[in-house]
């Protein structure tokens, strides 16, 4: 039975509902009130024919994958052709840069604030009383499956809410997805639309290939090699081990090989603990990695494998688009493709996703394909995560829960409504001699402007900063926050209110 822990869910209704939200454009369906396991309390779900709907999340792809760079082809030009051909809102960025807060803002439509997932690379699960788009979808009859490639997304985490089926796969492949995939809606019932969503981690660290070859092993010499550098790096680990870098141990190779060879993280991840690694790793990027010697060798090679494993991604949402089309026609099923952050390798200074709200982080994939109801093309203005769910709600013709922080985009989408502002957060932390001091990090994002204040937890001292992205993509650059009323009133509002959270936060923080 599904457990109703109904004081945190109503708490976080009563401040997504106090929240400013005036000079954000209004639903274009009447809101509704549904109750923690997405039943519909007030109202009837229409009688119509109901679209099926897949929800494809790819996991770690930054949105510029699907874009060119200059005269050169996007690295997934399977996903760039499926932008091209629906809808895709190219201004859309997340709540977070890493999986479990913006994953969790994707199924609930709340922000991270409201849904309380989020932590320094750690999470509680997903509040069992807060709804999810899978009940939701499942309270108006839909049959409903996920398919997870791992990391997060797991039923320890609270993602099974309102699934009939969840598999994960640690080393799932989307080919290999498109294949159980299809045998799995061939076997609905076909008088039921069913909602489909599909997680793939394959683009995550370690880059590459996350199982052997289709020859079922890896080269000898490959094996050999990963072998002897486990059992040379066990002897340099202290015993017990330390998050320390310990003498004697090349930091950087060690970090190079944990996210390039999946082969070594994987063996290695027990020996001596999987957390002991992560933790010397952390280290190195924090404390060493700017002044390394052989950071633009390492960011090259990050990049390279990283993008070879793109094209492997690419391949495999080919083969899944393909595999799917028999039983998901597009005049009746819904597909929205969207990534939960992206990846860094060297921009402003930091590697791999988290701890960092850089745009190549939180810029993300939201691309739709909803005939007749939302025109192909490339549409600007701000948009998010937590739009997803009132979007496919209101595809399906359900009306849009009270209290969620998303829109639909379907307005937008039509010309009848602008894009909004987008507030993400982060944790980073500051080394300190011995000491660890945690960060809080808040941004307010639209297409043409960025807004940052970072919140030292230990002083209480508050940094902002806004970046012109239309002159300064790159965020290079820096600007004074001044006024910021000619950015309009949406913007101020959002910035307005991340202020007065900073300092709520910073007032709990206050030595007593």
């Amino acid at each position: 039975m599904k457990s109703t822990r109904l004081p945190l869910f109503v708490l976080a209704m009563l401040v997504v509902a106090c929240a400013d939200g005036e000079d954000r454009p209004p639903p274009s369906r009447p809101s509704a009130r549904y109750d923690g396991s997405g039943r519909l309390l007030e109202g009837n779900h229409p009688q119509t024919p109901r679209p099926n709907v897949i929800l494809v999340c790819l996991d770690t792809v930054r949105a510029d994958a699907a874009e060119a760079k200059g005269a050169d082809e996007p690295s997934m030009k399977a996903l760039a052709a499926f932008c091209a051909r629906n809808t895709r809102f190219v201004d859309a960025s997340g709540p977070a840069a890493w999986t479990m807060p913006s994953i969790t803002t994707l199924l609930t439509g709340l922000s991270p604030e409201h849904h309380g997932c989020h932590g320094a690379g750690q999470s509680t699960a997903i509040v069992q009383s807060i709804a999810t788009l899978s009940e939701y979808l499942r309270g108006a009859g839909y049959a409903t499956a996920a398919f997870s490639g791992g990391g997060w997304i797991s039923l320890d985490m609270g993602f099974g809410q309102g699934f009939d089926a969840f598999t994960r796969y640690d080393t799932i492949t989307l080919e290999d997805g498109g294949v159980t995939l299809s045998k799995w809606i061939a076997s609905v019932d076909r008088a039921k639309p069913y909602f489909l969503f599909v997680h793939s981690y394959e683009a995550h660290d370690p880059y590459g290939r996350k199982r052997p070859t289709s020859a079922g092993a890896e080269d000898p010499a490959f094996v050999a090699n990963v072998k002897a550098y486990i059992e040379d790096t066990r002897r340099r680990i202290p015993t017990p081990p330390t998050d320390a870098i310990p003498d004697g141990l090349d930091a950087s190779e060690l970090f190079l090989r944990w996210r390039t060879q999946p082969l070594t993280y994987f063996a290695m991840s027990g020996v001596p603990g999987r957390a002991t690694i992560d933790a010397i790793v952390t280290r190195y990027v924090e404390t060493r990695f700017s002044t390394d010697p052989r950071r633009p060798e390492l960011e090259g090679k990050l990049r390279d494998a990283y993008i070879g494993g793109l094209k492997r991604v690419d391949d495999g949402f080919a083969t899944l688009l393909s595999k799917l089309e028999p039983v998901a026609p597009p005049a009746s099923t819904i597909v929205v493709v969207t990534s939960d952050h992206g990846e860094a390798f060297g921009e402003q200074g930091v590697i791999g996703h988290g701890r960092s709200l850089i745009d190549v982080l939180t810029r993300v994939l939201i691309a739709v394909r909803a005939p007749g109801r939302m025109p192909p093309g490339t549409i600007r203005g701000g948009a998010t995560h937590a739009d997803v769910v009132p979007t496919i709600l209101e595809l399906c013709g359900m009306p849009v829960p009270d209290g969620i922080d998303g829109v639909s985009l379907v307005p937008m989408a039509n010309g009848r409504a602008p894009g909004h502002p987008v507030e993400a957060e982060e944790y980073r932390n500051r080394i300190a001699g011995t000491a660890t001091i945690e960060m809080r990090l808040f941004s307010v994002r639209d297409e043409h402007a960025k807004f940052v204040a970072t919140l030292d937890t230990e002083s209480g001292r508050v940094d902002e900063e806004r970046f012109d992205l239309a002159l300064d993509p790159a965020e290079a650059n820096p600007l004074s926050v001044g006024d910021l009323s000619a950015r309009g009133a949406a913007f101020v509002a959002a910035v307005t209110k991340t202020r007065a959270r900073i300092a709520a936060i910073g007032k709990q923080r206050a030595p007593k």
